[in-house]
């Protein structure tokens, strides 16, 4: 990607998550990019090829974060918790009217999302339960496939219905993820993680 590209993706990232998609003219993209609109027609047809650019830019990301993920981190419990709030920083990005825009708008970037939810981010969760259990930090009797399917069956609803008077999106995810982490610990699983919040909160 040259920086012409990057720039647009940036800046078109930026009005759609303020403005929305369909508000967005591509002229208003030029013009933030310092660029003109047949330049960003070089590039990207049209705005629907924009909003793709930029979900699978977002889908790279994330799938090179979960591998380093992967390896970096201490044990499952971080681990998890690094996901976990990978897709929290994501979402709570992206507004409710911007959601559903895409949702009518753009079916292709949602099945293209589905698609890497279910290829990458569900399989890193399963192998992370697959370990966690093998640390003795993660419950035994619980159907690992169902329970990770489960945590983002709540999380569209939460997108989906959440009041925002009550609390923000982002307040609303992290209290489901800490739910979802504290709910597959053992005894011990919840002991170490009681004192990464500890240590964490000294450090911070």
């Amino acid at each position: 990607m040259n920086t012409n590209e990057y720039k647009i993706l940036e800046s078109a990232q930026m009005l759609f998550s303020t403005r929305g998609i369909r508000a967005t003219r591509v002229q208003e993209i030029a013009r933030q990019t310092g660029t003109s609109r047949n330049t960003i027609y070089g590039y990207f047809a049209n705005k629907d090829s924009l909003v793709h650019a930029l979900a699978m830019r977002l889908m790279n990301e994330c799938g090179e974060y979960l591998e380093k993920n992967r390896i970096r981190s201490a044990h499952a419990i971080e681990e998890l918790e690094n996901i976990l709030t990978m897709v929290q920083s994501r979402l709570v990005s992206v507004t409710a009217e911007t959601l559903t825009e895409i949702r009518r708008d753009h079916c292709g970037v949602i099945n293209k999302f589905v698609a890497f939810r279910n290829s990458i981010v569900i399989p890193a969760m399963d192998r992370n339960i697959t370990r966690g259990r093998k640390e003795g930090y993660y419950r035994a009797d619980f159907d690992r496939c169902k329970y990770t399917y489960l945590y983002f069956s709540t999380l569209s609803g939460v997108l989906v219905q959440h009041d925002t008077e009550k609390t923000t999106l982002e307040q609303a995810i992290h209290e489901m993820n800490v739910l979802y982490v504290r709910s597959i610990l053992t005894q011990s699983g919840i002991r170490h993680y009681g004192h990464a919040g500890r240590t964490a909160s000294k450090e911070n």
